[in-house]
């Protein structure tokens, strides 16, 4: 592959990379997209040079200088950024807000969770209809419906 194509192979890698972590599914991206993009900057610093950085972070910011048309540092700067606002607001889960709840109701129910991932088999035993007020506080509707045991 020459310089050009993989200039462009790389431009378009680091594109789609921006869609990631942002809302709707705010996905941060697979290793394989991560590895592609680190092999590309290495590749391309490589027809530059005999020995490579020592630190792929230094090949990021060298093809940055090298390559300022590709915003290479500022367009994943920007990913890593969405991703920590995405982090912020996605707050306290259900479940850790469950576990600092002073009624007895939740705690017992957060001592049953606690269990089932000890032992996914004891859901069996939980009576979960003595829990259903304190898991419909953490429904949009703030109301739940039990399956039937048919």
């Amino acid at each position: 592959m020459n310089r050009d194509q993989a200039k462009n192979e790389l431009d378009c890698m680091v594109g789609e990379l921006a869609k990631c972590c942002k809302p709707p599914e705010a996905l941060w991206p697979s290793r394989e997209v991560l590895q592609s993009i680190e092999d590309a900057v290495m590749h391309l610093i490589a027809t530059d040079r005999k020995k490579p950085p020592s630190q792929p972070w230094k090949a990021f910011r060298l093809l940055n200088r090298r390559m300022p048309s590709l915003r290479i540092v500022l367009r994943i700067n920007n990913v890593v950024k969405h991703a920590l606002e995405v982090l912020e607001n996605v707050g306290e889960s259900p479940v850790q807000k469950l576990a600092q709840q002073e009624r007895e109701g939740d705690r017992k129910l957060w001592r049953e969770l606690e269990q089932l991932r000890e032992n996914l088999s004891s859901a069996r035993a939980i009576d979960w209809a003595q829990h259903e007020k304190a898991l419909a506080q953490f429904s949009r509707t703030q109301t739940i419906e039990l399956a039937s045991d048919h």
